[in-house]
């Protein structure tokens, strides 16, 4: 059976990436075009297909139950050895989801420079660790179908097709049990629960049918509801930046149930006028496969409080 494909991720100069990542443990903001690292958004990444606001077909019930905390770096396996998924679905017809994978072997290094500010971490990166493949990797649920992204060459993963009866139509609306699999490569097969979490509500700041502008010179803080322990309030820039030349992440840690969390304003400098923001929740899982510790992640944008709209900021 076969359904549509789109392209998950486009490649720069040097075979790297341009679109959006997630982050690690909470808030990922990738400003550049930078390489791509064994978290969703540490050092850069690929991306999916993302659309704008529009009117919701379905409401957003359920938990996050099925889920486990990643897998503590002592007992990861052997170093450097690791790999990240992440699915990031949304309940409107008009948008792809957003699936993503990405294992590296131990040789090369990242060469990275990390910097804290405030519940942030500042990155720059020169990654150069060799990309192996975990075979085809798809997220699977008895209700909603499955999704899959096909190897493409060394290592990337380019294309994604979407199996599920009526595709895009197909909503996540929270609490759904899924799993992700890989058939295995360099990287051996594995499969882990991960269910898909509520869709977070995004009160403040306030939007206008999902939109909102937001100053880049001042510290931003985000208040959200229906959040739980564990999720993660992930934000992603669909701009792209650099900063003294060099590529440039940041990532904050920001858990759900804390229902709030602020951006420190040297952070929002680093975003550049007009640039636009997503904001996600994700629950979060992990599974050793071999020497290959790999973190998962499933999340869904963020909707106003009426459920009608994505939310998207835009940077002043």
């Amino acid at each position: 059976m076969n359904g549509p494909s789109y392209l998950v991720g486009r490649r720069c100069a040097g075979g790297l990436f341009a679109l959006p990542a997630l982050g690690l443990t909470g808030l990922a903001l990738t400003l550049s075009c930078s390489p791509a690292s064994s978290s969703p958004g540490d050092e850069g990444g690929t991306g999916g297909s993302t659309a704008g606001g529009g009117s919701s077909s379905g409401g957003a019930s359920g938990g996050s139950g099925g889920t486990q905390e990643p897998p503590d770096p002592s007992e990861s396996g052997a170093a450097g050895k690791s790999g990240s998924v992440s699915f990031l679905a949304s309940p409107f017809s008009f948008s792809s989801p957003l699936f993503r994978a990405q294992f590296f072997d131990e040789e090369g290094g990242a060469g990275c420079t990390v910097e804290e500010r405030g519940a942030c971490r500042v990155t720059r990166c020169a990654d150069t660790r060799r990309r192996v493949s975990a075979g085809t990797v798809s997220y699977e649920s008895d209700e909603r179908g499955v999704v899959r992204l096909l190897e493409g060459e060394n290592g990337w993963y380019d294309t994604a097709e979407d199996l599920r009866e009526g595709g895009r139509e197909s909503f996540y609306l929270g609490g759904e049990e899924a799993v992700f699999r890989a058939t295995g490569g360099e990287v051996p097969a594995f499969e882990q629960r991960v269910d898909f979490p509520i869709l977070p509500l995004l009160e403040e700041p306030a939007t206008v049918e999902g939109e909102v502008a937001v100053p880049n010179t001042q510290p931003l803080t985000l208040r959200w509801s229906r959040g739980v322990p564990g999720m993660l309030i992930a934000v992603l820039p669909l701009g792209s930046v650099t900063v003294d030349g060099q590529s440039v992440s940041v990532q904050c840690d920001f858990d759900g149930g804390d229902g709030q969390g602020t951006i420190p304003a040297d952070v929002m400098g680093l975003l550049e006028p007009g640039s636009l923001v997503r904001i996600a929740g994700m629950a979060r899982g992990a599974v050793q496969a071999g020497d290959y510790a790999v973190d998962l992640y499933a999340g869904a944008w963020a909707l106003s409080p009426d459920r009608q709209y994505q939310v998207t900021l835009t940077i002043q």
